[in-house]
């Protein structure tokens, strides 16, 4: 079983989708994280911008999110390692 979270607001997050068991619970979506976890390696590489990471991730899942959202994740990342 995945691992679930708990709906902190109205909007589910990259990554994740609502899970159709447990109501507000979030359930990851893995593919979704891989490609996530890819366009901030190209961001953080120099190889792709913020904006160019964001339509990658939207032609890779087809799931939109938008630079500054990337961005937010980015940092994250960088302050969990």
């Amino acid at each position: 079983m995945p691992e679930l979270v708990r709906m902190k607001n109205g909007v589910v997050p990259f990554g994740y989708r609502m899970s159709d068991e447990h109501s507000g619970y979030l359930e990851p979506v893995e593919n979704e994280i891989e490609y996530l976890e890819k366009a901030i390696m190209y961001v953080h590489n120099g190889d792709l911008s913020l904006r160019s990471a964001a339509d990658w991730l939207f032609t890779k899942t087809g799931r939109r999110i938008s630079a500054m959202g990337l961005s937010k994740h980015s940092k994250k990342r960088a302050e969990q390692r």
